[in-house]
């Protein structure tokens, strides 16, 4: 049985552990252990670290193999001669440093504590980089085309084992078959090519071992090229050759294969020229005659079945020449119905033979009609006119025109259809000339005409297609009227531009020729020694001394000079002035003791004395451009 006193510290027992399980239970990492990994021999630092440690807590470090117990606190155990525990412990810091790292250090670790409610594991990899590249190996060395291939990549090198990849130059091969042994020692890949062609021919194919990690183990490859073996393949650069006699002619014959072919020519149905050389893929024929004409064929081997075949038919071409012999001269009997001539020739291509007499340009045979306007348009009312130049040698028999009906019937053309039809015929060194002549063309006289033309060696016939157009009576008329309105509008403008043109030229020559400026207002009245109510007329003999002045084209006297006055002279007028003067005019004053001639003035007060008379403006500069000012002071 308890005591009471005993019953009252269980409680408190029971509070106390409570107490301590709680704050035991608050720890958790401030960082926990991640994976890393580590080049063989380098120093690797596995960090771990808590939160709420207390001084009863114990921190357990665990490594491989399976999780063995490494440290307790920051005791190693003896076995683990390289690591050690680093770190702040008043931090919560427990980290494991491993100096000179063995693949043996590699696989999982744990860092934990009592109270975490996972223990937290990191994987460490230990790398080491592999020393010797991936090997391939090749089933079989010697291929042709058609048959298959595998290639194998193998290696032994680096930990962990690498990834091996294929590539066909810079494509990966998807095709692969990666095979691992049982103590995942070794790393085999396959590479199968189930039927090689003659284009795998020097392929290069590429094998990559990847360990996984490049910044400590860089990518390591093998590559190796396939040598595919295959029949030769000709190709000949032209099937068809043409050259001229006495030209040089190579023949090439292009040969693809492996291992190289040797090519021989041959010649179909004769022999090579004996002055050919054969240099391999060329035949080299120099200096060509008719006879190297024929069918050359090259043919290719190398060992591998079937040869190649290559054919070119070669064509020479030379001038013709003339191979008949017949006598100079003929001489055929009168009345005798036919002779012959016979003339052969050859030639490449071949010659077209023709007969001409001597003395003449044209070649004997039928005749040609050489007209190149065979589309005629007329107007309904007018004369149409079909010519037909028709060179031939014999000169024609017979020449005459058709005309086209439906049905691509023709019918004979002549003078008796209608009035107004009738023939033209001239003849040249050259032929004939035929001409149709139809006068007053209707609407009904348009269609296809044909010119045929004959002679001893035959007919030739020429079509011709006349348009007959409808006279516009009533556009002619209209536009003839039209342009009858523009000339009287245009001769009305050019008359009334000339009159112009010669007004302003009359009064610029007068401005130019006149000593004084033209009056704008009547003009002063004559001295009373010229008034004829007071001065008696004269006799043309007593005018002798009489001095007279150009007034607008018209002599009048001068009046005498005036020696007891002092006139001056006024020359300007502004339209804008209240009394306005005539422009530029110039009018005679006396000075105020004086009596003023100028009796007929309208002004009778002077107008610079005027009350509230406006100044005048000053001059325009002399200068100004574009200005012109003629004045003149008479006196």
């Amino acid at each position: 049985m308890v005591s009471p006193q005993r019953a009252e510290r269980i409680p408190l027992i029971a509070l106390f552990f409570l107490c301590y399980v709680i704050k035991v239970q608050a720890v958790s990492y401030r960082e926990r252990p991640e994976s890393l990994a580590v080049r063989e021999g380098q120093t690797v630092t596995l960090r771990c670290a808590f939160i709420g440690l207390t001084a009863q807590s114990v921190v357990i470090w665990e490594g491989p193999p399976n999780f063995n117990v490494m440290s307790t606190d920051r005791n190693v155990d003896s076995l683990y001669k390289r690591h050690r525990i680093t770190g702040n412990s008043g931090r919560g810091e427990y980290s494991m440093e491993i100096k000179d790292v063995q693949v043996s250090d590699a696989g999982g670790y744990r860092c934990s504590t009592l109270g975490l409610q996972e223990k937290a594991e990191m994987m460490l990899d230990v790398i080491v980089p592999m020393k010797k590249a991936p090997k391939i190996i090749v089933s079989d060395i010697s291929i042709t085309a058609g048959q298959s291939l595998t290639l194998s990549c193998r290696t032994t090198e680096g930990s962990p084992l690498p990834t091996l990849t294929w590539f066909n130059g810079t494509t990966q091969v998807q095709q692969s078959n990666e095979e691992l042994t049982d103590d995942r020692s070794i790393a085999s890949l396959d590479l199968v090519l189930p039927e090689l062609t003659r284009w795998d021919h020097g392929r290069n194919f590429t094998c990559v071992a990847d360990q996984g990690h490049p910044e400590l183990a860089p990518l390591t490859a093998s590559s190796t090229m396939l040598n595919v073996k295959y029949s030769p393949v000709v190709r000949i650069r032209s099937q068809s050759i043409r050259a001229s006699e006495g030209e040089t002619l190579d023949l090439s014959c292009d040969v693809d294969s492996n291992p190289p072919a040797t090519v021989t020519w041959r010649k179909l149905g004769g022999d090579i020229p004996t002055n050919a050389e054969n240099r391999g893929g060329t035949l080299r024929l120099p200096t060509l005659d008719r006879t190297a004409a024929g069918v050359y064929q090259c043919q290719a081997n190398n060992g591998i079945a079937p040869s190649g075949l290559g054919s070119a038919t070669l064509t020479v071409q030379y001038p013709p020449h003339i191979t008949s012999n017949f006598n100079r001269k003929t001489s055929p009997f009168v009345g005798q119905e036919a002779f012959s001539l016979l003339c052969e020739a050859e030639g490449y291509p071949e010659p077209r033979v023709r007969w001409r007499r001597k003395g003449t340009k044209l070649y004997f045979g039928k005749p040609y009609i050489n007209t190149v306007s065979l589309k005629v348009s007329v107007r309904s009312g007018d004369t149409a006119r079909l010519v037909c130049e028709i060179l031939s040698d014999p000169l024609p028999e017979e020449t005459r025109w058709l005309r086209r009906g439906p049905g691509q019937q023709d019918k004979p053309v002549t003078a008796s259809q209608r009035p107004g039809i009738r023939e033209e015929e001239t003849t040249s060194p050259r032929g004939v000339t035929n001409t149709l002549v139809i006068s007053h063309v209707g609407r009904s006289d348009g269609g296809v005409y044909v010119c045929e033309t004959t002679n001893t060696f035959g007919t030739f016939q020429r079509e011709f297609n006349m348009e007959v157009k409808d006279t516009n009576t009533q556009a002619v008329v209209i536009a003839s009227i039209t342009v009858i309105v523009l000339l009287i509008l245009f001769a009305t403008i050019f008359i009334c531009i000339a009159k112009r043109t010669g007004l302003s030229a009359g009064v610029k020559r007068e401005k130019a020729t006149s000593s004084t400026l033209t009056a704008s207002r009547a003009l002063p009245p004559l001295p009373p020694y010229l008034n004829s109510r007071s001065v008696p007329a004269m006799d043309p003999d007593d005018m002798d001394g009489l001095e007279l002045q150009d007034f607008n084209g018209t002599l009048k006297p001068r009046p005498p000079p005036r020696m007891d006055k002092q006139p001056y002279s006024i020359g300007l007028s502004y339209p804008s002035l209240m009394h306005p003067l005539p422009p530029y005019s110039t009018v005679e004053r006396q000075r105020p003791d004086g009596e003023d001639n100028m009796v007929d003035s309208p002004y009778l007060e002077d107008p610079w004395e005027t009350e509230d008379f406006m100044t005048p403006p000053a001059l325009p500069p002399k200068d100004l451009p574009g200005k012109r000012i003629d004045s003149s002071v008479l006196c």
